[in-house]
């Protein structure tokens, strides 16, 4: 109530591994935890109300973004994406490239009610330009890319499609190496 110049610590008496937290208004929050768990307040964090996202214990949710008081989506790992449309009293998969995978989606934010973008492992960017309504698969490119831990020990690989170049930058901003690469053409 004071812009966050002090905070008050609310004790909970479980061992859930929280995630991320979101708020829909002053009182109404979401926490998105690991075992698949989704917890929501409407009492500004008094009290949580375990929700059910139909996901197994193996699941861990890492973030969600609400682009309204009632539609969501959470994204975790084994390439899980779920999206609800009534505040969530229920969750829907929401089928995309890496469903049931080894990718783990790490954030999820929605620019306004049809657009959102979901990153993770491996470089994945996910896009939807419809709110997910026929999928999230849209997987975009990218202009450049930067690689951390800068230096890289070891070696380095990238798995990337129509790359113009690859530059190798030190920890200075001096170039080190640069490949430029011929356009592929369709015949």
């Amino acid at each position: 109530t004071d812009g966050g110049a002090t905070w008050v610590f609310t004790p909970q008496s479980s061992s859930l591994f929280m995630q991320t937290i979101t708020f829909t208004d002053s009182h109404t929050g979401y926490l998105f935890c690991d075992d698949g768990i989704i917890l929501k307040t409407t009492n500004a964090g008094a009290s949580w109300l375990n929700l059910n996202s139909g996901l197994p214990a193996t699941i861990s949710l890492f973030s969600g973004c609400f682009t309204d008081s009632s539609t969501a989506y959470t994204v975790g790992n084994a390439g899980t994406i779920l999206k609800t449309t009534n505040a969530g009293a229920s969750w829907q998969p929401q089928p995309n490239l890496f469903s049931g995978s080894n990718v783990s989606f790490f954030s999820v934010y929605f620019v306004n009610s049809s657009i959102g973008y979901i990153v993770g492992t491996a470089g994945q960017i996910l896009k939807t330009t419809n709110g997910g309504t026929t999928g999230l698969n849209e997987n975009i490119t990218m202009d450049e890319m930067f690689l951390f831990q800068n230096p890289a020990e070891g070696t380095v690989s990238l798995a990337v499609n129509n790359i113009k170049s690859v530059a190798i930058i030190n920890a200075v901003g001096k170039t080190i190496k640069e490949q430029h690469f011929a356009a592929l053409t369709k015949q």
